[in-house]
């Protein structure tokens, strides 16, 4: 965990969890009320946040191929800032 708590702690972010195993790597953060996760298997990355209307989670795209751990999470948080920029996007998470 110690590899992603420090760039986490730059940007605001609170690792919740961190695990690297023989089935790859996965973690999860907390970001400006905002529960994000990421996870690397046979199958390929995931990044995913809590942001839909209803607590759901919503599989963020576009983010570059096989990034390791913190490079998913510069990317979530870069991508998910303009997002929270917008008011009505940043009152849904502030009212949850």
């Amino acid at each position: 965990m110690k590899g992603l708590r420090g760039p986490a702690a730059e940007r605001g972010a609170e690792v919740r969890s961190f695990t690297v195993d023989g089935g790859g790597w996965r973690w999860r953060v907390e970001w400006r009320k905002v529960q994000i996760g990421a996870w690397n298997d046979m199958d390929g990355v995931a990044i995913v946040a809590d942001i839909g209307p209803w607590d759901d989670w919503v599989g963020l795209k576009g983010h570059p191929a096989d990034p390791d751990p913190v490079e998913a999470l510069v990317w979530a948080l870069d991508t998910l800032t303009p997002w929270l920029e917008d008011e009505s996007n940043a009152a849904r998470i502030v009212a949850r």
